[in-house]
């Protein structure tokens, strides 16, 4: 498990990774494009979807906002018969192996391995910071580790690349949320509009300590996703 110690920073440039749960799947998509459009206008974003009959199909404006080679889609059913080949889980917790080599990995064992060369080959820390969104991620429980400490390596795997991680999921995060930097919830009232929700940062840096998110603030998320598109300040506050 690592043991590397969490920081902060208010500069977007730098490396984190974010959290973001609650609401509909449309509601979490318009946050998590917003912010990662603020890190890296060509982000990457891996879909993973349920079978044809749990409605997990990704939003059709996907394909419309996100241009062809940074779309990827994620099929765990697909996945299952790989098993074979070895515990992906074991992959994202590894850290007695170079971060490209864990990253090439996983990515081939999901069958995206272009994206995996697309944040790797060429790159380094000191590459300007791309951004990669996995959206609906409970959807590829069975090749997550849930465990707190299961995400943190993979994390700082991605990290050590100049890439921040965006995760999405639509029901209570699981202990390994906890591994991630910022998470982020969406709320919305009980007779509110979604473009209404209000973004409270449950888990980051304390106030008072430099951050894109505060711990304990909130803010609506249209005025946030206006802020975020002129590129100012996403903190959420009171």
């Amino acid at each position: 498990m690592s043991t590397k110690p969490r920081s902060y920073s208010g500069d977007w440039a730098v490396p984190t990774s974010i959290g973001i749960w609650g609401a509909t799947r449309p509601t979490r998509n318009r946050l998590a494009l917003a912010v990662a459009r603020r890190i890296d206008p060509e982000f990457y974003w891996l879909q993973a979807l349920g079978t044809i009959d749990s409605h997990a199909a990704p939003d059709l404006s996907l394909s419309e906002r996100i241009p062809s080679g940074y779309l990827f889609y994620l099929r765990p059913a697909q996945l299952s018969p790989l098993t074979q080949l070895g515990n992906v889980t074991n992959w994202f917790v590894r850290e007695d192996v170079d971060a490209d080599t864990r990253l090439h990995r996983i990515s081939d064992f999901m069958g995206v391995p272009s994206l995996a060369r697309n944040l790797v080959d060429g790159r380094s820390a000191q590459s300007s910071t791309k951004t990669l969104v996995i959206a609906d991620a409970n959807l590829a429980e069975p090749f997550l580790p849930l465990e707190e400490g299961g995400l943190r390596p993979f994390i700082e795997a991605l990290n050590q690349y100049a890439t921040t991680l965006i995760v999405t999921v639509n029901n209570r995060p699981n202990p390994n949320a906890r591994d991630i930097d910022y998470l982020l919830q969406l709320r919305v009232g009980p007779e509110e509009e979604e473009s209404a929700a209000n973004v409270e940062c449950g888990q980051g840096p304390p106030p008072g300590t430099p951050g894109l998110f505060t711990q304990g603030n909130a803010r609506r998320l249209n005025a946030l996703v206006e802020e975020l598109r002129q590129g100012r300040s996403g903190a959420p506050r009171e």
